[in-house]
């Protein structure tokens, strides 16, 4: 649901634990976690926004960011990276 008063979606955001799609520990301190970021994070007027996004910390792959416009998209994403991330331990 699209939202214009972003102090109404600050608290939202802020108190509230919807956004977390996925959050994984692996060995050696390694974490993905994935978010409804709920801001288009795409820069364009054309095509859906991009409103989740996965981040990589720690290990070979830290910083890695994967953007998404759905929440199954960012779920397969989640799954995709972790599955990158275990192939090179």
């Amino acid at each position: 649901m699209p939202v214009t008063d972003t102090e109404l979606y600050g608290r939202w955001f802020e108190d509230s634990s919807n956004h977390l799609v996925q959050r994984t520990e692996l060995a050696g301190g390694i974490y993905v976690s994935t978010i409804f970021v709920g801001i288009d994070t795409g820069g364009h007027d054309e095509g859906p926004p991009i409103l989740f996004e996965t981040m990589v910390i720690g290990g070979t792959m830290d910083g890695t960011r994967s953007r998404y416009s759905t929440w199954k998209d960012a779920e397969l994403g989640h799954a995709l990276i972790l599955t990158q991330l275990i192939h090179e331990q």
